[in-house]
């Protein structure tokens, strides 16, 4: 990376676009993470939802409730 002198930050185009490129690559990444941990999210809901409705179908036919 570039030299730092007295608060600034002193980067060469080349040095500073690929400065931009590692934090979209970071950026994408975390991205790519956080929709899997949401459909895995979704897809237990959804399962539980279906368990709480297959068991008040159970119920319901077995007359209890």
């Amino acid at each position: 990376m570039g030299v730092l002198s007295a608060g600034k930050a002193k980067m060469t185009d080349p040095e500073r676009i690929e400065f931009i490129n590692n934090i979209a690559d970071k950026i994408g990444s975390q991205h790519d993470l956080m929709n899997y941990y949401t459909s895995k999210c979704r897809a237990i809901a959804r399962m539980q939802a279906q368990t709480t409705q297959d068991r008040a179908s159970v119920l319901s036919l077995m007359g209890k409730r």
